[in-house]
């Protein structure tokens, strides 16, 4: 059997940090595209905005309910249903 050794604490966060910056990164980074997106379409940037605001607000709405079906049936099928 192979020796398994634990990772060193500063290992397991720098890992953590990168997953957390190149998952939540793209989710925020959605200003970065504010003002060309808004003047390519002709949109003012309050609908623009609004937009990222409600996906915000809705992701974080539905969070609790997502962990507790991740509870009961599993994370894998709840991230298989989408």
């Amino acid at each position: 059997m192979p020796d398994l050794r634990k990772p060193s604490p500063a290992v397991v966060l720098a890992c953590a940090s990168v997953i957390l910056t190149l998952a939540l990164g793209i989710r925020h980074g959605f200003g970065l595209f504010l003002q060309p997106m808004s003047m390519d379409n002709g949109w003012g940037r309050e609908v623009f905005g609004f937009a990222v605001a409600l996906q915000n607000l809705l992701w974080g709405i539905t969070q609790p309910f997502t962990g507790m079906l991740a509870d009961r049936f599993g994370a894998r099928r709840v991230l298989f249903a989408g």
